[in-house]
Parts: C-alpha cells; sequence; structure tokens
C-alpha cells in the first residue's frame, strides 16, 4: 500500500471510532480478489475490552452478510454508510496489485464480501480481533517452553486473591524468622504509636500491589539486593536523622520558652499576639512539624525589629527589651537550621513512612513466587514483562518471528489506555509491519483516558509518533523512526451519537475547563470540538446545584434522581432509555436500593450478583451444612429460607435450633416431606450435588437465571480446580462478591452503573447524582530514585502523595501527580458527559467559595458558568436547550431486539437414564488397550528439559507428575541420564553459565523448520548435540551437517558436530 501507512487517528466521543475501524478491516479484507481469501487471516485487530471486541466482530460480520446480499437497497443504514466510506476512500483495488485505485462496482464487493464471510466462518480461528492481553497470552502460551514457564500454567487475574494468599504466609511466619517478625512487629506498633488500628495486613497488601504493576518494576528491581536486615539499618539512620533534627529545634523553642517564662512575659504581648513568635517558639518546642516555617507576619517583624503588641504595657515592653537580642539569636539559629536542613527531613519522615512495607517487599514477592510456582499459576500483568525482557533487546525477537510472518496490518483500539510495556512489546511488529509496506493503525481519545491506575498512560498517545518513555534504548530509537516515517494523523471530528444541544453545551464546558490544564496536557483537548448535524435538534442539558452537608445533601440527591425519572415517564420515555451514572460502586447501591425501594425497576452491579438471590444463598447453606453439620448458623440460614418459601411452618423454628445436631434438621425436613439424606449426597461429584440439591428443594420449579450461572460457575471450578466440597466453599466465599449475571438488552429497568464502566455506552438520558467527587491528588504513594549520601545503600524508594513533598528536592513530582490528576478527574467529567443522546441532568453541590479552586465537579461546573458570565450565587439550576414531549423520532430509530425468555428449567437425574452393562469387564479389554511406551521418546522428553546437571531430578520429577513416566521408568531413566550426561565428550556442556537451546526451532529459507536436540552458544560460536536411539546411520549425519549450515547462515562458527547414541552410550563426532 503506497505512502504513509502508520494511520493515528484521533478521535473523541460519538465520532465513529469503531465504524472506522471495522471500515479499515474491511478495505484490507476486500482488497483481496484470492479466493479463497487470504488476507482476514493477516489482520490482527486488538482493543481494551472483551466487550469492545465482541462489538467490533459482530459489526464486520453484519456488514460482510450485508454486503453479501444482491439488493444493497435493503441493507442497514449503517452498512450503506460503511459502503460509501469504502468507495470514497478508494482502499479497494479493482485489479489486484493495480497502480491505479479504481472504485470497484457492487457486484465485485458482493463476491469477495461473499468469499470472506464464508471463509472467515469456516476458518473462525483466523478471525483474529480480541483484546491486548489475550493476544499477549496467546504468545506467552505459545512460547511457554522458550520463556521457561509450565506449559499448563493458569492465568490468575484477581490480584486480591493472590496477595491475600501471600499476606497470609508471610504473617504465619512470625515466631520462626526473627527478623521478619521483628520487622512486623515493630510495624504493628508504629501504628498504635499513630493512634491507627494496629492490624497490618490490609497496609501490607496494599504495598504489595506494587510488585504487580509495570511502574514499580524498575524501582523494585534496585531493592532487591537488599535484605531486612539492611532496612534496619536505614531505619536506624532516618530515627537518628529526624531525631537530630526535631531535638535541635527542640532545643531552640525550649530555651526560648524558659527565657520568656522567667521573663514573665505571656504570648499576647508580643507583636501578632497569640500567632507571634512566643507561638512559634512553642511549635519548635513540642515538634509541631506542620509549623516549622514561620508565618510571613512574623518573618516581617522580625525584619523590621516590631516586638510589641498594641495591648503590651510599659513594663512588658521593657521585659521584652531585656530579652529579645537572645530571641533573635535563637530564632536566626532555628530559622537558619530549618532552611539547610528542612529538604532532608521532610523526605526522611516520608521515607519513614513506608519503611517497614518496603523492608518486607522482597519477602513478600519470594512467598507470591513460591505460591504460584506451587499453584502452577501466573498473574497476568507478569506477561507484559515477560515479553519486555526479551523485545527490548533483540532486533528481531524469537517470540515474534512467526507472527512477524502471519500478521500483515495491525488494527489498536483504545490506545490511550494502552500501557507502555503493551505497546513497547507491540513496536516490534508494527516495525516489521511498516518495514513490509503493510498498513497499520492506532485510534484513540486522550479525554476518554481514565485508567491511569491501571497502567494506561495517555503522554504515549499524544507523544506519537515519538515513543514515550524510550530511555534512549537504540532499538525503541530505530523503531520509532519508522513511526515518523510513516505517520500519518488525521482527526476523527463529528459527533454521530447526540443532539446538537448536548453537543454544543459539551464544546463549549470542555472548551473553558481545558484551560484549567497544565499547559503540557491542554494539546489532549485540543481537537475536542466536535461538529454536528445541523437538523440533529431537541437535546436538553439540566445543571443543579443542591444544598445541604453530607447525609441531606445524599438524600436530596436521591430524591431529585426519583424525581427526573418519574417526569422522563411522562415525557414518554421508557425506564431502559435512562442511564444513572456514579463515580463509586457504594454510590451506585444507594440509590439503586431507593429506587427499588420507590418502586422503580433497576439494573445495577449489585442487582445482579448471584450472592443477592435467596435461593442461590439457600444452594450456599446446604452445600455449608454438608460440610459441617455442626454449624448452628447454618442451620439458621437453610431454616429461614425454608419458612420464608413456606416449606415449614414458623412454630417449628424454635425447636429446630434447639436441636443442634445433624438429625434434628433432617428430621423436621422429613416433617415437610423433604427427602434429604445427608449421607447419600455426600458420595455425589459437587456439579451433580448441587443438580441433586435443585431437584430435592424445588429450586427449579420456574424458571431461575441465578440458579443456571451458578451452576455455570460450579461446573468451571471442577473442570479448572477439583471436586472438593470444602474447597468449592471457601472458593464461594470469595467469589460471591464478584460473580453476576450477564444480562440481555432491552430489559426495561434503569441502568445504574459507574463511569468507568459506561465508557463506550451510550443512552438516551443520563443522570449524574452525587457530582461532587473531590479533585484529589491522585495516586497516594509515588516512586524516586534516591541519590542522598546519608542514605547511600537506598537507591529508590515509595513515599507518600504528600504536601511535605514540596518541601523536597521531589517538588516537581508532586506538581506533576497534582496535574496528572486534575487531567483524570476532566477525562471523567469527559467519559460521563459524553454518554447522553438527548437528555442530560446533572445533580452536583454548592462550589467552593474561593476563587479560581478547582477542588471537586461543582467547582469545575461553577467556574464554567463563572467563565461564561452566567453565574449567580442563588441561582440553582442551569439549562441549555429544550424539553420537547415528543419523541416519536428517537423511537423510530431504535433497533429492535428480540429476547427469549426460558419457559422451564430443566434438570435430569443421569443415574436414572444411564447403566453400567453387567457384561462390561468382557467388553473392555483393559490389558489390551495398554499402549507400550517407548523408551527412546521418554529419554529424549527428558534431556529437552535438562540444560545442567542439576536440572535431571526437577525434569523426571515434572514428567512423573505429568503421567508421562511412572516411579519404575523414573528410577531406570535417572541411571540413563546420568550416564549419558557423565559422557566424557558431553560432560562439560551440561556445566553451569552456558547458553543452552533445547530443542529451538530454526526456520530454513523455504520456510520448513528444523529443530536440533541441544545448542550450546557462546557469542559466535556453537556446539550442536543430537541424541539419537538404535544404531548409526548415515541420514544421521546427514541431518546434523544440516543444522550445521543453517547456524553458520546465522553467522555461528560450529565447532563440534556431536551424535549421542543412547543405548550404546557413545558419541560421535561429525
Amino acid at each position: 500500500m503506497p505512502g504513509k501507512n502508520f494511520t493515528v487517528y484521533k478521535s473523541s466521543a460519538g465520532s465513529g471510532k469503531t465504524f472506522t475501524l471495522v471500515k479499515e478491516y474491511l478495505a484490507l479484507a476486500l482488497n483481496d480478489a484470492s479466493d479463497p481469501p487470504q488476507a482476514y487471516k493477516h489482520i490482527l485487530a486488538v482493543t481494551f475490552t472483551n466487550k469492545a471486541a465482541a462489538e467490533m466482530k459482530e459489526r464486520i460480520i453484519k456488514a460482510l452478510k450485508e454486503l453479501s446480499e444482491d439488493n444493497y437497497d435493503s441493507i442497514s443504514k449503517g452498512t450503506k454508510n460503511l459502503l460509501q466510506a469504502l468507495k470514497e476512500d478508494k482502499k479497494i483495488n479493482l485489479v489486484p496489485g493495480a497502480l491505479v485505485q479504481q472504485v470497484p462496482d457492487d457486484s465485485i464487493i458482493r463476491k469477495r464480501a461473499q468469499r470472506i464471510l464464508t471463509a472467515i466462518l469456516h476458518n473462525y480461528s483466523d478471525f483474529a480481533i480480541g483484546t491486548i492481553d489475550s493476544f499477549v497470552h496467546k504468545v506467552v502460551r505459545t512460547f511457554a517452553f522458550d520463556l521457561q514457564l509450565p506449559m499448563s500454567f493458569e492465568i490468575e487475574m484477581d490480584d486480591e486473591k493472590l496477595l491475600t494468599q501471600a499476606i497470609d504466609l508471610l504473617i504465619a511466619q512470625i515466631g520462626n524468622d526473627e527478623l521478619l517478625t521483628k520487622v512486623l512487629v515493630e510495624f504493628a506498633e508504629s501504628k498504635t504509636d499513630d493512634e491507627k488500628s494496629w492490624h497490618i495486613e490490609n497496609d501490607l497488601k496494599n504495598f504489595a500491589k506494587n510488585l504487580l504493576n509495570e511502574e514499580g518494576a524498575v524501582y523494585i528491581d534496585k531493592l532487591r539486593h537488599l535484605s531486612i536486615d539492611d532496612f534496619f539499618k536505614i531505619k536506624d539512620t532516618l530515627f537518628f536523622e529526624i531525631k537530630k533534627f526535631e531535638s535541635h529545634l527542640n532545643k531552640c523553642g525550649e530555651t526560648a520558652l524558659e527565657i520568656i517564662k522567667v521573663a514573665r512575659i505571656g504570648h499576647e504581648c508580643f507583636a501578632g499576639g497569640e500567632n507571634g513568635i512566643g507561638k512559634y517558639f512553642s511549635y519548635l518546642a513540642h515538634s509541631r512539624l506542620d509549623k516549622l516555617v514561620p508565618s510571613n507576619t512574623i518573618q516581617k517583624n522580625i525584619d523590621a525589629d516590631k516586638w510589641y503588641a498594641a495591648k503590651a504595657t510599659g513594663a512588658d515592653k521593657e521585659n521584652i527589651d531585656g530579652i529579645k537580642s537572645r530571641l533573635i539569636e535563637l530564632y536566626d539559629d532555628a530559622w537558619d537550621f530549618i532552611q539547610a536542613n528542612l529538604h532532608e527531613f521532610r523526605l526522611f519522615n516520608l521515607i519513614n513512612r513506608n519503611i517497614y512495607s518496603l523492608a518486607v517487599l522482597n519477602e513478600i514477592e519470594k512467598i507470591l513466587n513460591e505460591y504460584k510456582t506451587q499453584n502452577n499459576v501466573l498473574h497476568i500483568s507478569e506477561f507484559n514483562k515477560m515479553i519486555a525482557k526479551i523485545v527490548s533487546n533483540e532486533p528481531i525477537p524469537f517470540i515474534y518471528e512467526r507472527l512477524g510472518e502471519r500478521y500483515n496490518n495491525y488494527l489498536i483500539d483504545e490506545f490511550q489506555d494502552t500501557s507502555v510495556l503493551q505497546f513497547q512489546n507491540l513496536l516490534p511488529l508494527i516495525d516489521n509491519s511498516l518495514a513490509s509496506g503493510h498498513f497499520t493503525m492506532l485510534v484513540g481519545d486522550g479525554k476518554q483516558a481514565i485508567y491511569r491506575w491501571r497502567g494506561g498512560e495517555v503522554e504515549q498517545f499524544a507523544m506519537l509518533p515519538e515513543v514515550f518513555k524510550h530511555d534512549d534504548n537504540p532499538l525503541v530509537l530505530e523503531r520509532q523512526e519508522a513511526l515518523a516515517r510513516n505517520h500519518n494523523p488525521k482527526v476523527l471530528d463529528k459527533n454521530y451519537r447526540s443532539k446538537r444541544e448536548v453537543i454544543e453545551f459539551n464544546n463549549s464546558i470542555f472548551r473553558v475547563l481545558a484551560n484549567k490544564l497544565n499547559p503540557k496536557y491542554q494539546n489532549i483537548y485540543e481537537n475536542l470540538e466536535q461538529g454536528f448535524s445541523p437538523e440533529n435538534t431537541g437535546g436538553f442539558v439540566q445543571v443543579e446545584f443542591i444544598e445541604g452537608k453530607t447525609e441531606d445533601f445524599r438524600t436530596q440527591n436521591k430524591i431529585r434522581t426519583q424525581e427526573i425519572i418519574l417526569h422522563l415517564l411522562e415525557q414518554n420515555y421508557k425506564l431502559k432509555d435512562i442511564a444513572i451514572l456514579v463515580r463509586k460502586n457504594s454510590d451506585g447501591s444507594d440509590i439503586a436500593n431507593y429506587l427499588t425501594e420507590n418502586g422503580i425497576e433497576v439494573i445495577s452491579s449489585d442487582s445482579l450478583l448471584l450472592s443477592n438471590s435467596a435461593e442461590i444463598n439457600f444452594l450456599h447453606s446446604l452445600l455449608k451444612y454438608l460440610s459441617s453439620s455442626a454449624d448452628s448458623i447454618t442451620h439458621a440460614e437453610i431454616l429461614e429460607y425454608l419458612v420464608a418459601t413456606n416449606l415449614i411452618s414458623k412454630t417449628t423454628i424454635h425447636e429446630a435450633l434447639l436441636q443442634k445436631n445433624k438429625s434434628g434438621l433432617q428430621s423436621i425436613l422429613r416433617t415437610a416431606k423433604i427427602n434429604f439424606n445427608a449421607n447419600h449426597f455426600s458420595k455425589m461429584a459437587l456439579y451433580e450435588l448441587c443438580e441433586e440439591l435443585i431437584r430435592t428443594f424445588k429450586l427449579n420449579a420456574k424458571p431461575n437465571a441465578y440458579i443456571q450461572f451458578f451452576l455455570d460457575e460450579v461446573l468451571n471450578y471442577t473442570i479448572k480446580k477439583n471436586n472438593n466440597l470444602n474447597d468449592f466453599i471457601e472458593y464461594w466465599e470469595e467469589k460471591k462478591t464478584k460473580a453476576s449475571l450477564v444480562i440481555p438488552q432491552g430489559i426495561d429497568a434503569v441502568n445504574i452503573m459507574t463511569i468507568h464502566r459506561s465508557k463506550g455506552l451510550e443512552f438516551p438520558v443520563v443522570i449524574l447524582p452525587f457530582s461532587n467527587s473531590r479533585v484529589d491528588a491522585g495516586k497516594k504513594n509515588l516512586w524516586i530514585d534516591l541519590e542522598n549520601k546519608k542514605l547511600t545503600n537506598l537507591p529508590s524508594a515509595l513515599v507518600p502523595t504528600s504536601k511535605d513533598l514540596m518541601e523536597t528536592p521531589y517538588s516537581d513530582l508532586y506538581e506533576e501527580e497534582k496535574n496528572k490528576s486534575l487531567l483524570d478527574n476532566l477525562n471523567v467529567l469527559y467519559v460521563a458527559l459524553t454518554r447522553a443522546e438527548e437528555r442530560m441532568y446533572i445533580l452536583t453541590g454548592i462550589p467552593s467559595k474561593i476563587p479560581d479552586k478547582i477542588g471537586n465537579v461543582s467547582d469545575m461546573l461553577a467556574h464554567y458558568y463563572q467563565m461564561k458570565g452566567e453565574w449567580k450565587e442563588e441561582k440553582m439550576i442551569y439549562t441549555y436547550g429544550l424539553e420537547i414531549k415528543s419523541q416519536e423520532s428517537r423511537t423510530k430509530n431504535q433497533v429492535p431486539t428480540t429476547n427469549y425468555e426460558l419457559q422451564t428449567f430443566n434438570s435430569n437425574q443421569w443415574r436414572d437414564t444411564i447403566k453400567m452393562r453387567a457384561a462390561a469387564p468382557s467388553i473392555w479389554n483393559t490389558q489390551a488397550a495398554e499402549v507400550k511406551k517407548d523408551y527412546g521418546v521418554m529419554v529424549h522428553t527428558a534431556l529437552a528439559k535438562i540444560k545442567v546437571n542439576e536440572d535431571v531430578e526437577p525434569a523426571l520429577i515434572s514428567m512423573c507428575s505429568q503421567g508421562l513416566i511412572n516411579l519404575e521408568e523414573k528410577e531406570k531413566l535417572q541411571q540413563t541420564l546420568s550416564k549419558i550426561i557423565k559422557l566424557p565428550k558431553l560432560q562439560p556442556y551440561f556445566m553451569q553459565g552456558l547458553i543452552i537451546k533445547n530443542e529451538m526451532e530454526i526456520i530454513t529459507s523455504t520456510g520448513e523448520f528444523m529443530r536440533p536436540d541441544r545448542v550450546i552458544l557462546n557469542e559466535k560460536t556453537a556446539v550442536i548435540v543430537d541424541y539419537k536411539t538404535g544404531g548409526e546411520k548415515p541420514k544421521h549425519k546427514e541431518q546434523i551437517l544440516q543444522y550445521a549450515d543453517l547456524l553458520s547462515q546465522m553467522g555461528y562458527a560450529v565447532t563440534e558436530k556431536l551424535l549421542v547414541y543412547i543405548e550404546d552410550e557413545k558419541v560421535v563426532e561429525c
């Protein structure tokens, strides 16, 4: 494809981002005239969420289906627009390889669309559209062997679960490890000294999250060499320097106060009264660390030699004159000392706040790694780190060699939320694509970058084609040049989502608010102005400032939200047209409960939780009872449900609770004619048990989506984990607060969700209650590189994001974080205000009285109206546009959805229908089914896992655990392998410190794969070892010479070529 092939689309909300991705995908696919089509196999599209990937797939399939139809007059408006855009862009060649691009007629597009659709449906795995995480996972899974990972590892995405296990194991070591015990006990004591809870688990868990994120990796690497003992020495240094600073100022303050006391002068007699020099010395004496810098008034009074308050008597003035020279000396001493040492003192204090957590970070990581190894799991955050170590140092990373051949085109969505490592890991593939003349595109919107807390870096998008944080890596800089040469920026500046009035309001408000950003980030909002269709009118925006303190404010927000919903229903809107967006889940729960109590149907994250189903909780209680029948609380839970559903009488509750044994509850169930046999249930597999309980208590009398989803959870658990009842109960205790229903579209209820979850969605009406969230400092902690002469052995530290940082050498970091936090908050507001198609209602608080202060969303909104000249303190409601009652045009444009409701919930007892034939043993000759194992294959498999002598035992244990060999075979293999490895010719090549490539694939010029058993590399030389079973054959020598020839072509001088005959225990040099 001629021209600049690295296209970067800068989009805005509702500007057709997904439309553009689909259009570019179709342009690449439809440009392929081959039969069967091949181009679609060479396109990789990655986005941020599974939902976005599913939507993109759905749109492409729908477009291809409609483009395959004979009559284009009946296709949807969206596909017509795609067809028109494809023709206008002239990206589909009539003749393959034609230099002059022509617009193909519909018949050509139809034929190609038919072929592509058929090919995709028949080869769906080649339809490569997914999340960036799934792509990286696929790469890691494919190259697990090369990356020295277990082939059957599981992915763990739950940070909380992983870190909780690690911290529990850490705490369990108290009493066994002396230094660890000491540091944890001191940590707990320090918390009680600060009048906080002595529980340290949550502090450690929150701190340990740094082990899983990208940002902390570089800094943590610098701390790996430090032991807990080293941190105690650092702690002692910090304590000594902090106390030295405080003691000097205490002494100055105490001496001054004693002089004042002896002179019998009250603080009120000094200039400035109670806030004068006397009070300042009191602050110094009592270590008021927030009052170390004297006020401007005190400094001016000292400089002007002004000492007396207006009320000071003649005697007071005389007494002050007698001591002021000594007070000046003490003041100068203190102030000079503060100016010289305050920066270091503030820094040491901040470092000291996290020193205990920092001290055990290495220990937590060690425990975490052991836990992951034992449980065969990897955290999803590790994938990008693994790949980054390879791609940052290799011009052509081996893990991408196959992918570079497979994919020509890369379409990357939501780029503003992509992390630094994610993009730099994709760079070699993009570079390869551009070098081959292929098209690659990115699309993103910096104004919707709201995932910085998850590693997203909006600056990365804003700086393109320059690579953010390239760290002067020559490989990255080389790839950056390729991006710059091919850079083709485009802007999507028309809004297809909202009515004109909503668009105009957002254009106006964000034009004003963007000016409050640091100039460094204002370019992110440079393309915020959106165009619209002039005829698309009828939008309405209302901003309401609500008075009241916290609880009253919240109550008023809920009342007003209900009133707005009722008002909208009167104006022909339906509940499903309305979305309520909140900043926090707790706000969503609060307003959902209020609306439900007042008869308004809602769909929220809480209402969809499986744990909110009485039937699911009842099933959980039954499982707990079968696990531990003596638990009286479980008895009560079961009886509560049975009474609520009228399966037993209320009069039996008291009797049942008195009988705390198993037979007591079972006798009550028998009285209710419920056949509950605990012994029978205990012999069942987990999934079968749940089905049996559902049938026993007739929980399937009516279709129940909660139970269906719960059974899915049980099935997934038994497949991935085990069938143990106790383990599942423990698992469900953690999972129940997260597992939820996935519901179809079209249910008539108000949607309640967080602003973050609403990203990418649109609703006819949006209500934003509680819109007064604070613009805080952002991240709670910041990593810093340390260069302090008193802390030479501490290269980095994590310090709290406190105003105290302004009085350290790292003040610029604090300012930068404040600026980024303001951008984060503005972006969240942008996402919230751009979800509405027709109407938007914003409920906010009373703004600050301080001019130009932007402390929360209320201040932002007030600032906007102030800059427009419309602000009046007594005015509480501001509107833009008109409320139009008739919604006929809207309802006509809605796409009809068909939902099918299950009428039955079938659950059958398989034991009643499947029987084992009595003659089974004679039919199934199990001995005849035994397959003889190839001993030579076993040896080969073991040697592929062995790099050095010490790997023999672990390799054989691994093969045993995988069921590849039994214990008898393990012993025999151990003897054989020990003899082979100790052969004089081979022994040097199984020593530590060598670069070993076992079964490394080499691609020939014809595209074939060759795989020598063992290659030992040393800079530019190589030794080849190939294992053989059976006798010597000429083809063995031919094969190893082929390997040598390939390595020579790669630039290696092959010094030895060794054929190892295992049965003969012989080495032949070639």
